[in-house]
């Protein structure tokens, strides 16, 4: 990854992209990046508008890289993988839970025979092993 170096014929005179017109002249080849790694271009969008929206304040210095595209498109990727990073740890809520019915309990379709045999067997345990039992 190019590190944020001005470019060593920076000087005062030396004129640095104006952002809208370089994002005007380089934003679809953002698109095409994002397009790429999400499928989805609704998705795209929304990596290119928050990396662009990072770009913005720090234009002054990306602009003077060499290559300001490439450093742009690595702050595309690395939304990419932050989005990614940040939807596979949530929460996906199912229907019913994977093990339904393996506990027994009054509708498991166990008979109240059963029930009874198995209440009086935890109840000869001790407290620890029931605990344990209850715990596991």
């Amino acid at each position: 990854m190019e590190t944020m170096q001005p470019h060593p014929e920076t000087s005062p005179a030396r004129v640095l992209p104006d952002f809208d017109s370089w994002v005007a002249a380089r934003g679809p080849s953002l698109l095409r990046l994002a397009l790429a790694l999400t499928g989805n271009r609704s998705d795209a969008e929304d990596l290119v508008q928050e990396a662009l929206s990072k770009a913005l304040p720090k234009w002054g210095r990306i602009g003077g890289l060499d290559d300001p595209e490439a450093y742009t498109k690595r702050m595309v990727v690395n939304a990419h993988v932050s989005l990614w990073r940040r939807t596979r740890r949530r929460e996906v809520p199912v229907a019913e839970p994977p093990f339904e019915g393996s506990t027994p309990g009054p509708d498991s379709g166990m008979g109240a025979d059963e029930r009874r045999r198995l209440w009086l067997a935890c109840r000869s345990l001790s407290v620890s092993q029931r605990t344990a039992v209850v715990l596991r």
